[in-house]
């Protein structure tokens, strides 16, 4: 179970220019998009939730709640391309270091709850997410470079070799070494 205090909710809605919290009557929703960005938030649920991650969930549950509101919905927002793009160029430039919602909401000049639900919707992914990806490109350039697999980890911003062997085998359906055999074995007949 999740408890995510009210007032998370409303200050993610309040970013957004909504006033107060969403009316949601039915105590059982089902809602696909939400689900999907739910386990993609909980991947790693036996480590410590970082602030990153959290945000762009507090951000997510939210929009779920504004979608299933027993209220008229409200106009979408207009996305902030520009400051979009920046965002995710920060995150491809940096990804080996510890990127926090700061940072890109210094960059973007919107609140990191705007800024999570308009990088969602224009980039199909959360921002925590578009980094681990970031993150995952790195390890892949660099296992092609002969690195070792703790040594790729960590010089793309994983916090160990597990850690990125699990991101590693959930995006890409096989382990980081497995791949680099199979890439090497596709070099060699070439």
């Amino acid at each position: 179970m999740i408890y995510v205090p009210p007032e998370k909710i409303s200050d993610a809605l309040t970013a957004d220019r909504d006033n107060g919290l969403p009316f949601v009557s039915s105590p059982v929703l089902s809602d696909i998009e939400f689900r999907k960005e739910l386990v993609e938030s909980l991947t790693d649920i036996e480590c410590e939730i970082g602030d990153f991650k959290l945000d762009c969930l507090i951000a997510d549950l939210a929009a779920c709640l504004k979608r299933h509101a027993d209220t008229s919905q409200s106009k979408p927002a207009v996305l902030d391309l520009r400051a979009l793009k920046e965002c995710s160029d920060l995150m491809k430039e940096c990804c080996d270091q510890n990127v926090r919602m700061a940072d890109l909401e210094a960059v973007a000049q919107i609140d990191r709850y705007t800024l999570a639900r308009q990088f969602r919707h224009a980039f199909g992914t959360s921002p925590h997410r578009y980094l681990v990806m970031r993150r995952l490109d790195r390890v892949k350039s660099k296992l092609q470079k002969g690195e070792k697999l703790a040594e790729a980890a960590v010089g793309s911003g994983f916090s160990d070799q597990s850690h990125m062997s699990r991101h590693f085998k959930r995006a890409f359906g096989m382990s980081p070494g497995q791949w680099r055999r199979l890439r090497a074995a596709g070099d060699q007949t070439l």
